[in-house]
C-alpha cells in the first residue's frame, strides 16, 4: 500500500493484522458457538482484532508521516490530505456495492444461520444484526460516501460493520496532516515537539484510537533520526524482541476487552518491534507477507459481505448433508479464509484504482489554489 522505500515490512504487518480480523470474525464470532475450541485462550492473540486494528492506526500514523518527515514539502502534504478522502471512499464503495448486489439477490444468509447455535450456545445475535434492512441504491451511495467516513453509526443500517473504523481512519489521517503542516519543518526543533507530546498523552487518557495515530508519527521521528543509534545498540534484539513476545503472552492469557488503554500500548509494541527487531522485520519482508500487505485493504473490507454470504450459507447446508457442527465449523473455517484470501486478491484493482484515481481528484481540486508556500511563510 506504500511506495516509501524499504517500508515493504510494515504493508506485511498490515496485511497479517487484516488477517488477524478475519480470524477474529470467523473463528470467534462466527464459530465459536459451536466449537468452543475457536473461544479457548490459545486463539485469543491470532483473534485479537481489535489490537489488530489498533496496529491499523498505528501504521497510519507512521506512513501518512515518514515521508514527510523525511522531505518537508507543505505542496505535496496538501495534495495528500486532499486525496484522503477518495482514496478511502472509493473502495469502500467498491466493498459496499458487493454486499448491495449479494442483498439484492438474496444471497445473505447470516439472519438464518445465526439460529444454528441455538442448540450449543443461543442465538448469535452478532450474525443476526447485519443485513436485515431493504437495500437502495441511494442508502448505499449515502452510506458508502457520507455515513462511514463522517458519521458511521453501527446501529442503523451498514453494507458493512468492519467499516466502523474509518471514521477514526479519516480523521486520524486529517490529524497527522495537521501536525506535519505544524511541527514538521525542514530544520526541526526539539522543543516544538513538547507541545504535540502533550497532546498525545491528553488524547491518550480521552480516546486511545487517535493516540495511536501520534504513536505512529513519534515512531516515524524516532526511525528517521535515530534508527542506526538503536539498530546498533548492543541490546536492541533483547529489548524489540521482548517488545514482541510481551504482546502475545499477554492478550493469550488475558482478555483486554474493551480495555483501550492497553490495547494501544500492545499495538505500539508490536509496531516498534517491527521497526527494530530484525527477525520480525524480516519475516514482514518475505514474499508472503508482501502479498499479505497488497491485499490488506480489501481483506479488510471484503470479509464481512463473505461470512454473511458463503461462510453462513455453509453454517446452514453443511448439516443437511450430515456434518456434524463440529466437522462444519472446521470446514466453513477453512473455506471462508480461502475464498476471503481469493476474493482480496480479486479486489485489489479496486484500491489501485482508488490510488491514482485520488491523486487526480486531489490535482483537480488544487490547480486553483495559489502555492501553498506563500501560506506558510
Amino acid at each position: 500500500m506504500n511506495n516509501n522505500n524499504k517500508l515493504h515490512f510494515l504493508d506485511g504487518l498490515r496485511g497479517w493484522a487484516a488477517f488477524v480480523v478475519l480470524l477474529h470474525h470467523t473463528l470467534f464470532y462466527l464459530l465459536a458457538r459451536i466449537n468452543p475450541l475457536f473461544a479457548d485462550h490459545v486463539f485469543r492473540f491470532i483473534t485479537n482484532g481489535r489490537l489488530a486494528v489498533f496496529v491499523f492506526f498505528i501504521l497510519s500514523g507512521f506512513v501518512l508521516s515518514v515521508r514527510f518527515i523525511r522531505e518537508p514539502e507543505k505542496k505535496s502534504l496538501a495534495a495528500a490530505a486532499t486525496s484522503r478522502y477518495f482514496r478511502l471512499a472509493i473502495p469502500v464503495a467498491g466493498a459496499s456495492f458487493v454486499a448491495y448486489i449479494l442483498m439484492r439477490t438474496g444471497l445473505m444468509y447470516n439472519i438464518p444461520a445465526a439460529a444454528v447455535s441455538l442448540e450449543t450456545g443461543g442465538l448469535n445475535t452478532w450474525l443476526a444484526s447485519f443485513y436485515d434492512f431493504a437495500p437502495s441504491l441511494h442508502s448505499l451511495l449515502s452510506f458508502s460516501f457520507y455515513t462511514t467516513l463522517l458519521s458511521f453509526d453501527g446501529a442503523v443500517h451498514t453494507y458493512n460493520s468492519n467499516l466502523w473504523t474509518m471514521p477514526y481512519e479519516f480523521a486520524g489521517s486529517m490529524l497527522i496532516y495537521f501536525v506535519l503542516g505544524v511541527f514538521v519543518r525542514e530544520k526541526p526543533e526539539p522543543v516544538f515537539q513538547v507541545p504535540l507530546l502533550m497532546v498525545t498523552f491528553v488524547l491518550f487518557c480521552i480516546e486511545p484510537k487517535f493516540a495511536c495515530f501520534l504513536f505512529g508519527y513519534f515512531l516515524a521521528k524516532v526511525d528517521h533520526r535515530w534508527r542506526g543509534p538503536i539498530s546498533n545498540w548492543k541490546y536492541c534484539h533483547l529489548v524489540f524482541g521482548l517488545s514482541l513476545i510481551l504482546p502475545i503472552g499477554l492478550s493469550t492469557a488475558y482478555s483486554f476487552d474493551e480495555r483501550d488503554h492497553c490495547i494501544a500500548l500492545l499495538a505500539l509494541m508490536i509496531v516498534a518491534a517491527a521497526l527494530f527487531f530484525k527477525p520480525f522485520r524480516g519475516f514482514l519482508d518475505s514474499p508472503i507477507s508482501r502479498f499479505m500487505g497488497r491485499i490488506s485493504f480489501p481483506l479488510y473490507l471484503v470479509q464481512i459481505p463473505i461470512i454473511c454470504s458463503l461462510s453462513s450459507y455453509l453454517l446452514l447446508a453443511l448439516p443437511r448433508y450430515g456434518y456434524s457442527l463440529l466437522a462444519t465449523s472446521y470446514i466453513d473455517a477453512v473455506v471462508t479464509v480461502l475464498f476471503t484470501l481469493c476474493c482480496a486478491y480479486a479486489f485489489t484493482p479496486v484500491e489501485i484504482f482508488s490510488i491514482h484515481a485520488s491523486k487526480r481528484i486531489a490535482q483537480r481540486l488544487l490547480v486553483s489554489v495559489p502555492p501553498l508556500s506563500n501560506l506558510w511563510r
